[in-house]
């Protein structure tokens, strides 16, 4: 990044979010149940520091519309088996 790049934090919120949700769309559809359980940890990790979790429960709700969010546990619990 540029050291001259300014942006206020509503606009750099909206724009890390909006690149995290595009992002997460993608994985969704290439490993749907590991996309889920990197999201599920993440809500509870800002959860657990104090930081909420509205943002992360927003994405998950768009990459995965009307699902519900599984329980955070180990990664290897949602990795697809082979």
């Amino acid at each position: 990044m540029s050291s001259e790049y300014n942006v206020e934090t509503v606009d750099a919120v909206y724009q890390l979010t909006n690149a995290v949700l595009a992002l997460t769309n993608v994985l969704a559809q290439v490993e749907p149940e590991l996309t889920k359980g990197y999201l599920a940890i993440a809500i509870e990790g800002s959860r657990q520091g104090g930081h909420g979790d509205g943002l992360v429960k927003e994405i998950f709700q768009k990459a995965f519309p009307g699902q519900t969010i599984p329980q955070a546990r180990p990664l290897s619990e949602f990795t697809p088996k082979k």
